[in-house]
């Protein structure tokens, strides 16, 4: 690690020969939508990135999405890759190989001025095997090691790898570690699955490769439903009123959301304020990052949302967001309506069930989408009463 890290510190001085050296020796240029080209193990499965973004365009008009990287390969290895976002505004990546190792360094530069991102090495065996991943950024010094073994049946033997992980935040004096398996498919090398070892987690399914975007949908929405009614009934809610019922996202992550119950007292207390200032799940007492604890939405689906969010992700942003949409009004309109919901809290007679993205505040569209009629119409009088 302390190569790296020297590495890491010295790039902004380095840069100028790197630059010439990489732009020099690259021989055939090509064209990719996504950073598939880190040298982490495992990346492109963790992040679910498509065909489409692991593959090599002679053309940057081919290249599908917003993202563009320029990569420059000489004996079909790559030597230097950028991804340009202005007049002279770009990130660069340089990559250095030495027998059983390889690094990759990555800067930005912004007219003229030079910072270091982040600097990654990885170690492999005789066989290529990855043994050691090394990465240094700006805040974290991040450690993986990979140990392989088989599995299965004497008939039926598989191989996985176990991945032990630590991240150092020197600053904070914060370490986190955490510990993956990586299962792998008949062939050796295809990866099957990935799960957490520290909570059982299913972080990537090879067969959700093969769900389309309404089936990741359907699959999404029982998941959530499910936890949230399996969740409630752990909770001891008996004493609780509730008013509303919301759903918060971002299109940077849509699924799965965060949850809030709203109690009337949060709705009636201030009516000084904006009849919807309440609207807001991280301001609610019974918030499921902070005081719904049994409310877990991630638990077992991390798989499921990646691929999902990761499949949004790549349509046009109309598409995406009509889509998202959609998905919540329906969602609330069948929970509101849901009889074992009503077995689990106990609400007053303004009760409803709504969502938001919390950075496009398009409450106002969704209630009138998912509202009955005449609720949403005393809801609006209030509202327009107060401007």
């Amino acid at each position: 690690m302390r190569d790296v890290l020297e590495l890491f510190e010295a790039l902004p001085q380095e840069y100028p020969q790197l630059l010439e050296r990489a732009t020099n020796r690259g021989e055939q240029i090509v064209f990719a939508g996504a950073d598939f080209f880190t040298l982490q193990p495992f990346a492109v499965e963790l992040l679910h990135l498509s065909p489409a973004q692991v593959a090599l365009y002679p053309t940057v008009e081919e290249v599908p999405g917003d993202d563009r990287f320029l990569l420059a390969l000489n004996d079909r290895q790559l030597e230097y890759a950028t991804q340009v976002y202005g007049e002279d505004i770009r990130y660069d990546f340089f990559f250095q190989r030495e027998e059983n190792s390889q690094t990759r360094l990555q800067a930005y530069h912004n007219d003229g001025h030079v910072n270091a991102v982040e600097v990654e090495r990885i170690t492999r065996d005789d066989q290529g095997l990855p043994l050691l991943y090394e990465r240094v950024d700006t805040h974290v010094r991040l450690t993986q090691r990979y140990q392989y073994q088989q599995c299965g049946t004497a008939d039926a033997q598989r191989w996985m790898c176990d991945i032990t992980s630590e991240s150092v935040n020197p600053a904070h004096d914060y370490t986190c570690q955490q510990r993956q398996r990586v299962y792998f498919a008949d062939d050796g090398y295809t990866v099957d699955r990935i799960e957490s070892l520290d909570n059982g987690d299913i972080l990537y399914d090879r067969a959700m490769n093969s769900l389309s975007l309404e089936e990741l949908l359907e699959q999404a929405n029982e998941a959530i439903e499910s936890r949230l009614l399996a969740g409630l009934s752990q909770e001891s809610l008996e004493s609780v009123e509730v008013r509303c019922v919301l759903f918060e996202y971002s299109l940077q992550g849509p699924f799965p959301p965060t949850l809030a119950l709203i109690q009337p007292h949060e709705v009636d207390d201030n009516p000084e304020y904006a009849p919807l200032s309440w609207l807001n799940a991280p301001d609610a007492e019974l918030f499921s990052e902070r005081g719904l604890d049994a409310v877990d939405f991630h638990q077992g689906c991390s798989a499921l949302f990646d691929q999902l969010n990761a499949q949004l992700d790549a349509l046009e942003f109309e598409s995406q967001q009509e889509l998202v949409i959609t998905f919540y009004v329906e969602f609330c309109r069948r929970l509101m309506n849901n009889p074992r919901l009503a077995t689990l809290i106990r609400t007053d007679d303004d009760f409803f069930v709504t969502a938001r993205d919390f950075e496009a505040a398009n409450e106002l569209e969704l209630l009138e989408r998912v509202l009955p009629a005449r609720q949403w119409q005393s809801m609006k009088s209030t509202i327009e009463s107060h401007e």
